[in-house]
């Protein structure tokens, strides 16, 4: 019963996204635009970093909300909270108030690993922006955080149930960046560069 509910409860608030705040700010839907999804990074490539920032800061935050709540009134035990984390990214990507239709759970995940350990989710995400700004795509920064991600989980525990729910989060992670590597592999995935190209001439 605890299990279900932290699943629902973390779900629930995975489905709420930063994107339908810039959508009402700037008027644009950045589902209709970009790489066509509601996360940050896209928000980022359609709208400019100031409204990324805003995207990611959401979806950061309600990772972070959801996992505190679960730490505070639940459990600390790790692999709940791991559990917290993935159900609130599969609420993220596939948000009930989206019609299931959301980002790529990046931010959240990121989110989530700050609330667990918060030096080890700073590590990742300072990581994740320094690959990406380097390489010059935001793919090769999640590759580098989900290394962290999954290599911290299992430095954890090895237990069978972790070992499952990794291996869940990365078929869903690989699924969602699955149109990201057909990009990449034709040459046509926005670099991140893309960004104050816009700006500049904005």
């Amino acid at each position: 019963m605890v299990f279900i509910l932290i699943a629902l409860f973390s779900y629930l608030i995975g489905s709420l996204h930063g994107s339908s705040l810039a959508k009402k700010l700037s008027g644009v839907n950045i589902k209709e635009s970009g790489v066509k999804n509601s996360g940050a990074s896209n928000a980022t490539l359609v709208l400019g970093w100031k409204y990324g920032l805003l995207v990611a800061a959401f979806d950061i935050l309600k990772a972070v909300f959801a996992v505190l709540i679960v730490t505070f009134f639940v459990s600390g035990e790790p692999f709940l909270l791991f559990c917290t984390a993935f159900f609130v990214i599969a609420g993220h990507i596939f948000p009930v108030f989206l019609s299931f239709q959301g980002g790529k759970g990046t931010a959240s995940a990121i989110g989530a690993l700050l609330a667990i350990d918060w030096k080890i989710g700073l590590l990742a995400g300072v990581l994740f922006i320094l690959v990406s700004v380097i390489s010059d795509y935001i793919f090769y920064g999640v590759v580098a955080f989900y290394l962290i991600y999954f290599g911290y989980s299992l430095s954890i525990t090895t237990s069978i149930r972790m070992i499952i729910l990794c291996l869940s989060l990365l078929l869903l992670v690989a699924m969602k960046h699955s149109d990201n590597i057909q990009r990449l592999a034709d040459r046509s995935e926005p670099r991140l560069s893309n960004v104050w190209k816009k700006k500049r001439t904005c």
